[in-house]
């Protein structure tokens, strides 16, 4: 099967480092996401059939960032200026190093959907009804304790 031409996003302008960065992104957020129209839009984006800043424009984008962007600020803002400038020269390696791989799915593949009743994407539920879990546990002191304390 011959290989798809590589997408370059339009918001990319022309880098191949952030178009490859961006596209790992969209690909990870597609294959994680619940909302079955996200993932469609994200599919056409990925494709090359729709335009990244139209997606940007789209109340799919807001509320995808209405989930996430909060906690991000939050972290940034308690983060001290020199791990800041620690994290953005990592980035900027990174930037780099996709800018100049040849492949541009040289990259693992990424994580499987959410199962609904799991938290983590790549493991089964364990139950074991012998064993309290941590809900039980926190659960059991509150009854203990009450609820007010």
């Amino acid at each position: 099967m011959p290989q798809q031409p590589e997408v370059v996003f339009d918001v990319a302008q022309g880098d191949l480092g952030a178009a490859r960065h961006l596209r790992r992104s969209l690909e990870v957020l597609a294959s994680s996401t619940a909302d079955p129209e996200l993932r469609r839009t994200l599919g056409e984006v990925l494709a090359g059939r729709a335009s990244m800043r139209e997606f940007g424009k789209s109340d799919g984008f807001a509320r995808l960032l209405d989930g996430i962007a909060q906690g991000i600020f939050h972290r940034a803002g308690a983060m001290s200026a020199a791990e800041r400038e620690r994290l953005a020269a990592l980035g900027q390696a990174e930037l780099d190093q996709l800018r100049e791989s040849g492949a541009p799915h040289d990259q693992p593949e990424p994580p499987a959907a959410v199962r609904p009743d799991t938290r983590t994407p790549h493991r089964d539920p364990i139950v074991d009804p012998g064993e309290p879990d941590a809900d039980d546990r926190y659960f059991e002191e509150h009854r203990r304790r009450g609820w007010l304390e």
